[in-house]
């Protein structure tokens, strides 16, 4: 019986002892830990609406192209004329060279090989592809070279109504408004849009038109030509 009561006793024991110990496990326990709430996304802000009123954004102009062509000029050049001289030289042919080739009244200049050849009323490169043509004839491949050696001025008139009507001397090459201006320009009856040039003499005469608002506007720059020896303005 005494023995039966011990065991009895330890048993009681026992029971609280672990009762205590689980307790003693739940107060030291660490707590747990709680899953972090999930984020809600932001939501993008709605775009604006357009606005019906507003102007549409102006594209730039591209700028324009630099270098655009000018309007083309007459360049002036030497016309020969009767009275000049001039140094003709063909390369190597010491023979055909010559220096002081005169002009003579009728236009003409005489050179060996060829007589006479036409000179006045041409510029010197001209010349100089008309005696290289000539020659070709007797040699191969000349070489020509035209030189002014002397210029002799010449005259050129301006008639009608014009300030001052008159004969002038052509020191340099001159063109058709250059030749006006030199006259003094036009008077206030005079008919701007009829004026003519007369050039050469004789069945070969030339009648030139000359209608000043077409070439002070620009339109027609090739009437404004370089003048040549006797050629006469009229202004009517």
């Amino acid at each position: 019986m005494i023995f039966w009561g011990a065991a009895l006793a330890a048993f009681l024991l026992f029971i609280p002892g672990a009762g205590l110990a689980d307790e003693a496990k739940k107060d030291t326990a660490p707590p747990a830990s709680k899953a972090p709430a999930m984020e809600k996304p932001m939501e993008k802000p709605a775009a604006p609406a357009a606005d019906a009123t507003a102007k549409p954004m102006a594209t730039p102009m591209a700028a324009p192209e630099a270098g655009a062509p000018e309007a083309t000029k007459q360049t002036p050049v030497y016309i020969i004329g009767p009275g000049d001289r001039l140094e003709i030289v063909v390369w190597r042919e010491q023979d055909l060279t010559r220096r002081g080739v005169l002009v003579r009244p009728d236009g003409r200049i005489s050179m060996p090989l060829i007589d006479d050849i036409m000179a006045a009323g041409l510029t010197p490169m001209q010349l100089k592809y008309r005696l290289t043509k000539v020659l070709s004839h007797f040699l191969e491949a000349p070489q020509v070279y035209v030189i002014l050696d002397k210029v002799v001025y010449y005259e050129f008139s301006v008639l009608g109504n014009v300030v001052r009507p008159g004969n002038y001397v052509m020191e340099k090459p001159t063109d058709v408004l250059q030749a006006l201006a030199t006259a003094g320009g036009f008077n206030e009856w005079a008919d701007k849009d009829s004026v003519t040039i007369l050039r050469g003499i004789g069945p070969n005469r030339q009648i030139l038109p000359f209608i000043y608002k077409e070439v002070v506007e620009g339109e027609k720059l090739g009437q404004n030509v370089i003048l040549k020896p006797g050629d006469i303005i009229i202004v009517p």
